[in-house]
């Protein structure tokens, strides 16, 4: 399953927003997220940025992947926790230990849109 930051996957696609990627029967179970199960972040380079570079918004032959990283809840909590303060701050709210799969996406968001994610 995929899911991504906003709504419509394409948007997430052609802005470069982070999506993630998970089975769901194995990161859910019981409806308790599994802490050590990887899923993977992926960001595509936005529209805009491959048009500037190459002159078209999909280039033949060019990689427009700019993320892809496999990591379980643990690993974007630490992550998360180096820089608590200043993601807080950065975000306007201070988070929780995920739950379920659009709240670990979320974090793992804030945490990209303050110091990457990769």
């Amino acid at each position: 399953m995929r899911i991504g930051t906003d709504v419509s996957l394409e948007t997430c696609r052609k802005e470069g927003y982070l999506m993630m990627e998970f089975k769901k029967r194995e990161l859910i179970v019981k409806g308790e997220l599994q802490k050590d199960v990887n899923v993977e972040f992926i960001q595509h380079y936005p529209d805009y940025v491959l048009k500037e570079m190459y002159g078209s918004e999909k280039p033949v032959g060019v990689t427009t992947i700019m993320t892809s990283i496999y990591l379980d809840a643990n690993d974007v909590w630490s992550a998360y926790q180096e820089d608590k303060e200043s993601i807080d701050k950065c975000a306007g709210f201070s988070h929780e230990f995920p739950t379920n799969e659009y709240e670990l996406l979320s974090l793992a968001s804030d945490i990209d849109g303050y110091k990457g994610i990769s």
